[in-house]
């Protein structure tokens, strides 16, 4: 039996299921939030964002050299991380100190561009806190943050000589 080759670091980050996840995120927070603000769309952005967040930390730790990209090791990851996003994400839901941090970190994020642009103008800075309504409800959408987790432990890799025979 030949020797399987880990996936490139970051790979995970051109899964057709992270990129799908990634774009319904941005096109409910820009898009459909405002035209049609709602449940749904809240709800949208939660399962969204909580199937990206641990796929995209493991795939920086990845590009960065801090983690392996074998199978066994993505798996580990992907579990830390996803226990990691949902413990984060209850807490914002039901701790009234952590939807205020999480509030001014957003707010600082999304004021990031503005006030690069201020500062180089030596305008005034200004910094959001964006909006945060907590809902014990969103955290229904918890099991989302494992999709990563089990499309990695899922997904059955062929050997490299089946491989060379698909592509001959």
């Amino acid at each position: 039996m030949q020797e399987r080759r880990a996936p490139a670091p970051g790979s995970m980050l051109l899964d057709p299921l992270f990129l799908l996840a990634l774009f319904l995120l941005a096109l409910n927070d820009h898009v459909l939030k405002s035209a049609a603000p709602g449940v749904i769309t809240g709800k949208l952005s939660d399962v969204a964002g909580l199937a990206v967040a641990p796929v995209l930390a493991v795939s920086l730790g990845e590009l960065f050299g801090a983690s392996s990209t074998d199978q066994q090791s993505r798996i580990r990851q992907l579990a830390f991380w996803a226990l990691a996003t949902a413990l984060g994400f209850s807490a914002i839901e039901l701790w009234e100190p952590a939807a205020r941090a999480y509030s001014h970190l957003l707010g600082a994020v999304q004021s990031l561009p503005r006030v690069l642009v201020a500062w180089s103008a030596r305008d005034t800075l200004v910094w959001a806190v964006a909006r945060h309504v907590a809902d014990p409800a969103d955290l229904l959408t918890l099991p989302f943050c494992a999709a990563g987790l089990a499309r990695v432990a899922l997904r059955k890799r062929a050997p490299m000589s089946e491989c060379a025979a698909i592509r001959r």
